[in-house]
Formats: C-alpha cells, sequence, structure tokens
C-alpha cells in the first residue's frame, strides 16, 4: 500500500524535497520493520514496538537524521 498507493498519491500534493524525504522514510524505517505485515493485521502493538526502534536508530547517530536532511533539500 505505501509504495502502489499511498506514495504515488502523495507525490503530486507535496514538495518534490518532501516525497524524498518520506520516501526514504518509508524505505529506511516503515518497510524494513513493519513491511512484512498486512494493513488489515497492522495493530497497535506492531507500532508500539515500531516507534522505539526508530527512536534509536536516530538517537545512535543523529547526525543521520541531519545528512538526510539536507541532501533531500537541495
Amino acid at each position: 500500500y505505501l509504495t502502489n498507493s499511498w506514495l504515488p498519491a502523495k507525490k503530486i500534493e507535496i514538495r518534490p524535497t518532501t516525497f524524498a524525504r518520506y520516501e526514504w522514510m518509508v524505505n529506511h524505517y516503515v518497510i524494513p520493520h513493519l513491511g512484512a505485515i498486512l494493513l488489515r493485521q497492522l495493530r497497535a502493538h506492531h507500532l508500539e514496538a515500531f516507534y522505539p526502534t526508530c527512536w534509536r536508530r536516530v538517537r545512535s547517530d543523529p547526525s543521520r537524521w541531519q545528512r538526510r536532511r539536507s541532501t533531500t533539500s537541495t
């Protein structure tokens, strides 16, 4: 759903830099952690387990997010 429906729909609604950031986040965070779960099976406990994983990755290398932001904003 995310890559076949949601992202393409967003692409026409948002700036290219915002789309690039969304696409990167989906590919590097959402799909690796939640991609195997069907949308109709996705529950709160899946998301509750996903959020700390994302924060750990950002906190372990805060410059990673900043680097990504700077490369998508050019």
